[in-house]
């Protein structure tokens, strides 16, 4: 077959996919199941970092963390079933079956899916491990709805920028006045610097508190908008110049709150990421470096009054500037504490998992059976700081294979691939997205295990898919 023909021959399949055979019943109704799907999904998008929710089912266990084991309903999870029952009825209505997406990452997700399903069999808390399982079978339902439905960037951009800007906003001014700003009715903690049990950055002689948005912590706010900024980042420079200034605004705003969370595994995220994106303007379009030089001196304009500003806990998340003569011997400052219980707990995890190799301890179940096998933990009980390793004692060998292949096998792709100019803006960005939100989860478990951080996870599998699918096929 000729490169012309072949290249028709999927171009007709590919379109073939969206398009909408005669319904059955009413005319027009698998458009209005298709609109109410994709305006669900951008709702839920913006909702993602929200800590807003229903407990359905309360399930205390000795000291964990409430979070760790009740049943929540998130207001994501509440337009996450809304996407996925009005795209049934949009599937039903046009008598299609969904696009699977591409193979390489399609098993993989699906075979996270099923270990995790069986882990629950075994599990230190079944109830639990069931509840995550149902949760995984949502996600990947979530991302069979993305590759089929996302078509391009532009599809993104408006409820990301809606997540940036709100707790970007929520951020800013909760660092600024040191607390809370009265937005409970949105489920936004409780917020005092002086209070046990809240997220503080530390320098000889003060503490700040950092900033939570409407987020269950630091790490998640930097986290969610790390990885959106990665995707406006790409918008920014796609849109005509006239149409940048908003987009400009929430960036800034973004990267300041980005700052104000303090959070190191986001910040290298989005250094990552922005990796990737330098990389493709290098490749694809070099006149785009003008726009993103500007971008960037712009953005550290913006942020150098607010960087020397808070400079001594800047310096205090990275180790530099805090010495101080301290009177008792056992003092550790918390950033030294934060690393002597990773330690801890990455020890702790090590053994768990050479204890059960094959089935894990059961999906979502590793604080459970932290807390069985280690009475005497001097830490909290709760994951451990590795997305790879949590994955395979909580889900077994099989577990953290699929794992990896899913955040491996897109870049393989992408270097088969490299030849053949197939590389576009939104692929780029979700690309940028995808290792962003690795190196989160080789310091932090929210990409596996909190509903934020998984949501993220698998909808940025979804992208990615959906433009690899979608990619220009020139050359090919």
């Amino acid at each position: 077959m000729s490169d012309e023909s072949r290249s028709a021959d999927s171009s007709q399949r590919e379109g073939a996919s969206f398009q909408c055979s005669e319904p059955a019943g009413i005319a027009g109704v698998p458009a209005v199941f298709e609109t109410a799907a994709r305006v669900s999904f951008g709702i839920l998008i913006a909702l993602i970092p929200f800590r807003a929710r229903l407990v359905l089912r309360p399930i205390p266990i000795g000291s964990l963390y409430s979070d760790f084991t009740d049943w929540i309903l998130f207001a994501s999870d509440v337009f996450g079933l809304l996407t996925l029952l009005f795209w049934a009825g949009a599937l039903v209505a046009e008598r299609r079956k969904p696009e699977p997406g591409p193979w390489f990452l399609t098993w993989p997700l699906a075979g996270i899916l099923v270990v995790g399903l069986i882990s629950s069999f075994g599990s230190a808390a079944p109830a639990l491990s069931w509840y995550h399982a149902a949760r995984l079978a949502g996600l990947f339902a979530l991302y069979l709805f993305i590759v089929n439905e996302v078509r391009a960037l532009a599809d993104l951009t408006l409820p990301i920028a809606a997540l940036v800007s709100i707790q970007s906003v929520v951020a800013v001014a909760q660092y600024l006045s040191q607390q809370s700003i009265g937005l409970l009715f949105l489920d936004e903690l409780a917020l005092d610097p002086s209070a046990p049990g809240i997220s503080i950055v530390w320098a000889p002689g003060s503490l700040a508190l950092r900033s939570y948005g409407l987020t269950d912590h630091p790490n998640i706010l930097g986290g969610c908008l790390a990885l959106g900024l990665l995707f406006l980042i790409p918008a920014y420079l796609e849109v005509r110049p006239a149409r940048r200034t908003p987009l400009l605004g929430v960036i800034l705003i973004g990267l300041i709150a980005l700052l104000f969370s303090f959070s190191r595994a986001a910040w290298l995220a989005l250094a990552a990421g922005g990796l990737i994106l330098a990389v493709w303007l290098l490749a694809q379009d070099r006149d785009g470096f003008r726009p993103l030089f500007a971008l960037g001196m712009t953005s550290v304009l913006v942020l150098l009054p607010f960087s020397l500003a808070a400079a001594p806990y800047l310096g205090s998340r990275f180790g530099i500037g805090t010495e101080v003569r301290i009177t008792d011997p056992d003092f550790r400052s918390p950033e030294h504490r934060s690393l002597d219980e990773r330690s801890q707990l990455a020890e702790a995890a090590n053994r768990m998992f050479v204890e059960n190799p094959i089935t894990g301890v059961g999906l979502g179940a590793f604080s459970v059976a932290l807390q069985e096998r280690l009475a005497d933990f001097e830490y909290d009980y709760q994951p451990v700081h590795f997305v790879l390793l949590l994955a395979a004692v909580e889900t077994g060998l099989l577990g953290a294979l699929f794992y990896f292949l899913a955040v491996a096998l897109p870049w393989v792709a992408l270097w088969l691939a490299r030849s053949k100019r197939s590389f576009g803006p939104g692929l780029a960005a979700a690309s940028a997205a995808l290792a962003g939100v690795t190196v989160i989860g080789l310091f932090d478990y929210y990409p596996w295990f909190l509903a934020p951080g998984r949501l993220w996870h698998w909808v940025i599998w979804g992208v990615w898919g959906a433009f690899y699918v979608n990619r220009p096929r020139n050359h090919e």
